[in-house]
């Protein structure tokens, strides 16, 4: 009789291999796939905002294309980011992509950085210009008051002007005594206060559309300057957008009456807007923030991470002797303060 070995007891032999000698990953085999995760998503992040790039070169026939070009500095930073995470991943045909979509998007901001401050002459008259969008709801100009006489303004230009603010300047005379306003047109209201006389003040609805606009004439000892305030429309809609865009050519049409303009206001557009770029071609004139940095005013609580719609012109034989931007003064914008050299052995306009 043959035994039959016994294997009721018997361990059961599985061939496949343990669970327990699977070979665990190094820290280094972890490091590379986690750096590979990160490139991955750098190239999807950096594809997005190319794509965001293309849309905002619409920006000339499409408004959401404009709220998106109005960004691009924005675009660029979020594009110098995604160059680092691809070049975490290696991926480094993508940080190359990337950091050139970047210099496409902050290139016109950078210029304001990089270019030279124009020559002032020594024999020029400084005049300086404060412009201020006071928030229609906000009832207390005692901050902006504060500043402006701490930093000597000689004409301010009041955007959002309503009674308080009105009664504060009437008040200060002795300072300012040249004014006129016009807040009957709530937040498009405008006001202007000067301790230097005008020759003729216009505030109302000289420009197209409904949106009132101030037409002065200041002397200064070296030639009479025109003094062009506004508020346009925010492009939030379609329509918004043509009458800011009307405005802001019926300002450059009316520079090319007058050899030496100073426009100033909330025109709702930054530096890489087309309707400003064109505002600055047809009006031949020079942004005063050239030299000095983007100066973003809005919205105030995010500082220099706003962006820049508060803004001074200059055409003819005026240039930037300094520019800075006020502090807080309860509104969602920040004022600005420009220095302005009129006359003087200036350079040509052309060659600054």
């Amino acid at each position: 009789m043959t035994d039959v070995p016994d294997t009721t007891n018997a361990p059961d032999h599985d061939d496949s291999p343990d669970r327990g000698d699977t070979p665990k990953r190094t820290w280094r085999e972890w490091f590379a796939m986690v750096c590979e995760r990160i490139g991955q998503v750098g190239v999807r992040l950096t594809k997005l905002a190319i794509l965001v790039t293309l849309f905002g070169l619409l920006a000339r026939w499409l408004w959401l294309g404009e709220l998106v070009a109005s960004l691009r500095i924005h675009v660029a930073a979020g594009l110098v980011v995604t160059a680092l995470l691809a070049a975490v991943g290696r991926r480094w045909v993508w940080v190359a992509v990337a950091l050139v979509f970047a210099l496409a998007n902050g290139g016109p901001t950078l210029a304001l950085h990089l270019a030279k401050p124009p020559p002032v002459p020594g024999d020029a008259h400084h005049v300086r210009i404060a412009v201020a969008n006071v928030l229609g709801s906000n009832e207390d100009p005692e901050p902006l008051i504060a500043w402006l006489e701490s930093v000597d303004a000689d004409i301010v230009v009041l955007v959002e002007v309503t009674d308080p603010f009105i009664e504060a300047f009437d008040a200060r005379r002795s300072r300012w005594p040249y004014q006129a306003h016009d807040p009957q047109h709530g937040p498009f209201g405008l006001g202007v206060a000067s301790r230097i006389g005008f020759t003729g003040v216009r505030l109302g609805m000289d420009g197209p559309g409904p949106i009132p606009v101030l037409d002065a004439e200041i002397p200064t000892p070296r030639g009479m300057v025109s003094l062009i305030g506004m508020h346009t429309l925010p492009p939030a809609t379609p329509s918004y957008m043509r009458t800011r865009d009307d405005l802001m050519q019926w300002g450059a049409d009316r520079a090319q009456s007058t050899a030496n303009v100073v426009l100033v206001g909330d025109l709702n557009a930054t530096t890489t807007s087309p309707a400003f770029r064109r505002l600055l071609r047809d009006g031949d004139f020079v942004d005063s923030r050239r030299g000095f940095g983007r100066h973003a005013t809005w919205p105030e609580a995010l500082g220099p991470l706003g962006i820049g719609i508060d803004h001074v012109l200059l055409r003819g034989d005026v240039v930037t002797a300094d520019r800075i931007v006020g502090p807080d003064i309860g509104s969602d914008h920040r004022p600005i303060l420009v220095e302005i050299a009129v006359g003087g052995d200036l350079m040509p306009a052309s060659d600054r």
